[in-house]
């Protein structure tokens, strides 16, 4: 029997503290699982090998293996958030949890009203430069005064990264 420290991935779950469950296969850190809180079935993912606790662990039911990994600087990531930002283990993992893992919790219904979306002017010329510069990977300043358009860029970048499969997080 192997015991594994987890985030689940609920916004019903408003702790900083990992969960652990059992399972009787070894698994690698960044697996992504379905485990059961409370009455309800959540994504989690294997943040910690543990050794057997002292309290009854309930067991991991679904070990994803067709799924990758979650990559290492995801869960340093996440881990970075959790303890710097005043939220909890289950919004913050809803966040870094790959979009294409099958929801397993029943989304509400969400009522739509057609509405027509603001038509966005046209990029100026500042602004197709900042674009194309922080399309490449780095690490980058915008810089600029009050209603320049940073935040279109932003919304430009977002669109690409999201266009070409990768995620964002904001």
């Amino acid at each position: 029997m192997y015991y594994y420290e987890v985030w689940v991935a609920s916004l019903n779950y408003h702790s900083k503290e990992n969960l652990t469950y059992h399972f009787n296969e070894k698994m690698n850190i960044g697996s992504i699982v379905d485990v059961e809180l409370k009455t309800e079935i959540v994504n989690a993912i294997i943040v910690k090998n543990v050794s057997k606790p002292r309290f009854k662990t309930k067991k991991i039911l679904q070990y994803h293996d067709q799924i990758s990994l979650l990559p290492k600087y995801l869960i340093k990531l996440g881990q970075w958030m959790i303890d710097y930002y005043p939220s909890n283990i289950g919004v913050i993992t809803k966040l870094i949890l790959p979009v294409f893992i099958k929801k397993i919790e029943p989304e509400k219904e969400i009522k739509s009203t057609k509405f027509k979306p603001l038509a966005q002017p046209s990029l100026n010329d500042d602004q197709k430069k900042a674009i194309k510069l922080m399309s490449d990977k780095g690490t980058f300043l915008l810089h600029g005064i009050t209603g320049s358009g940073k935040t279109r860029v932003y919304i430009e970048l977002i669109k690409y990264c999201l266009k070409n499969n990768q995620s964002v997080i904001i």
